[in-house]
């Protein structure tokens, strides 16, 4: 039999500077196709042997078949590697009418303990939580200094129950020095020494608010605020984003976050002042003495002023510790295709997000300058930033 090809479903496509960028949801990977890759893309919209292939591109391009066959050929081999193309048969879509299974983050209403008290609620930028420890337990001083950013006075709930908040609980384990992570009476993970269980929690916290953003576009990117906007520092993890963003803020900038970023269609930000995750090189690095961290974590307070409502974004930088400053990277602006392929590595949830999430970065991408920045010496990064927002 005849092999047809066709390409994958389900994806997501955009088409920026004049290059189609192809987001593949399954892999969450962004592809960028010439003119003839995209070409071929768009004449496998439905199953098609190699033949008639020929026949549709050389109608399209007024070219002779037998001249363009290498070419095809070629062009359908790269789309097969990159996973966007196959001669395999579409599976039809399954009929599945069972209940939707649990989300991992779920809310109950969970009443406050006796001989308890209530931390929070915290802003988790979509999300609310609180955390319930036994009295004058040493965890709650640790919390509170840590978690001052996030509190959420406009949300104070008391002692009443909400099942719209989370509820997390750290308890200690009868007669050891073990405590134990819970969120909604569920335990979250094994008996453990405290100091690792506050890592865990913290790490929880922010998972919750990372999953439940409902912001169309969401980056892994540490941000300040000054006078003229506000700059996402946009990266993987290890990156440097919490260290250069910490050593901008100690500049005399508004913290906003180290993590994650929700973004608005208009280009606003919002605040998530969590603390900040700093190794002991970095806390070498900004002069803060060990003491001031605690489960690998400093409080915004430590290290300089808030920013409680952000001013709009005025640039993303893609810092990169592998090489010096050069004065001229904030003069030179990616393209927008690029800027897309390079942020599309930094969005959470794209693949959750799909169409729209793609579209909105799509959006930043055209109208934000984003910009790769020599970042090994962290105080000339930091006083070019400084400069920038000051302008």
């Amino acid at each position: 039999m005849t092999a047809r090809w066709r390409r994958i479903e389900p994806t997501d496509e955009v088409t920026i500077d004049g290059v189609l960028v192809v987001h593949d949801p399954g892999t969450m990977t962004l592809h960028a196709l010439n003119s003839g890759a995209a070409l071929l893309w768009h004449l496998l919209d439905r199953p098609t042997a190699p033949g008639a292939l020929l026949g549709f591109v050389a109608d399209a391009t007024g070219r002779p078949a037998p001249e363009l066959a290498t070419e095809v050929e070629a062009g359908l081999d790269a789309l097969v590697a990159a996973g966007l193309a196959t001669d395999r048969p579409a599976v039809e879509p399954v009929d599945d009418t069972s209940p939707p299974v649990r989300p991992s983050i779920a809310h109950s209403a969970e009443p406050l303990r006796p001989g308890h008290t209530r931390l929070g609620p915290f802003a988790l930028l979509d999300e609310r939580a609180t955390i319930d420890l036994p009295g004058e337990h040493p965890a709650h001083d640790v919390l509170d200094r840590l978690l001052h950013g996030l509190v959420d006075a406009a949300g104070d709930t008391g002692d009443r129950p909400d099942p719209a908040i989370l509820r997390y609980g750290l308890e200690p384990v009868d007669d050891t020095s073990l405590v134990r992570v819970e969120v909604d009476g569920r335990l979250l993970c094994a008996d453990g020494p405290l100091d690792a269980q506050l890592t865990y929690l913290l790490w929880h916290l922010n998972h919750a608010a990372v999953e439940g953003s409902r912001q169309p576009l969401l980056l892994h990117a540490g941000a300040v605020a000054g006078p003229s906007g506000t700059i996402a520092l946009a990266g993987a993890p290890g990156a440097g984003k919490s260290t250069l963003t910490a050593a901008l803020v100690r500049s005399g900038l508004g913290y906003v976050t180290d993590e994650a970023l929700a973004i608005d269609p208009a280009g606003g930000v919002t605040a998530y002042a969590k603390p900040l995750s700093l190794d002991e090189s970095s806390l070498g690095l900004l002069h803060l003495a060990p003491g001031e961290a605690r489960a690998g974590h400093v409080s915004p307070d430590v290290v300089g002023p808030t920013s409680v409502v952000p001013p709009p974004l005025r640039a993303v930088i893609l810092p990169d510790r592998t090489r010096a400053l050069d004065p001229a990277d904030l003069d030179r602006p990616l393209a927008a295709s690029d800027a897309l392929l390079a942020l599309g590595a930094c969005a959470f949830g794209l693949a959750r997000r799909r169409q729209v999430g793609l579209d909105a970065l799509a959006a930043l991408s055209r109208r934000i300058p984003v910009l790769r920045l020599g970042t090994s010496d962290l105080d000339a990064a930091t006083q070019a930033l400084h400069r920038l927002l000051l302008r």
